[in-house]
């Protein structure tokens, strides 16, 4: 079995949870741990901006912002009784694993407010806090509060692949003849 550690900045960050019994992603909050967040706007121009009132974010169009969560988490394994007992069952590697971050669906259709880079993913060796990358894709600012939630989250198993050079192009199992370079 995997378990997620998670470990708050300061008491005041809220931990990840379930919104129900039957959610498969857990929600995601934005804890600020600092005066000021950091990002880049629509023409690609870094800024530092200050928090209003020390905890709200304001979001231009086109601007892309560095979310802090106030979380690290950290995945390991947790043995149990049926893991023991299972001697068929070969010892999964942590890095075979990771969480992955999603859009808040409510965030993105109300408020134009979506991931720029469509899905996080927190490697099992990053031990910082996790950020959430938000873009404001709409014409309107956009504030996000203190502890709203701005994501969700899962952990993942990530088949690992051998990657093998080869010297021929392979052939295609399709029919189709698409060349996207013309």
């Amino acid at each position: 079995m995997i378990s997620l550690d998670i470990f708050r900045l300061s008491p005041d960050v809220i931990l990840p949870k379930y919104n129900s019994k039957m959610s498969a992603c857990f929600d995601l909050f934005y804890c600020p741990t600092t005066s000021s967040i950091t990002g880049y706007d629509k023409n690609n121009n870094y800024f530092t901006r200050e928090l209003l009132f020390g905890k709200a974010v304001y979001i231009n169009p086109g601007d892309r912002i560095l979310m802090p969560t106030g979380l690290v988490m950290k995945l390991r394994e947790v043995y149990s009784v049926e893991t023991f007992a299972d001697i068929t069952r070969e010892k999964e590697e942590l890095r075979q694993f990771s969480v992955r971050l999603h859009s808040n669906s409510e965030l993105s259709l109300k408020r134009g407010i979506t991931m720029a880079n469509t899905e996080g993913i927190v490697d099992v060796d990053l031990q910082q806090q996790v950020y959430v990358l938000l873009t404001n894709i709409g014409e309107t600012v956009q504030v996000i509060q203190k502890n709203e939630k701005i994501a969700m989250g899962e952990v993942l198993v990530n088949e690992l692949v051998q990657l093998t050079e080869i010297k021929d192009m392979p052939k295609s199992y399709s029919n189709v003849d698409v060349n996207l370079c013309n």
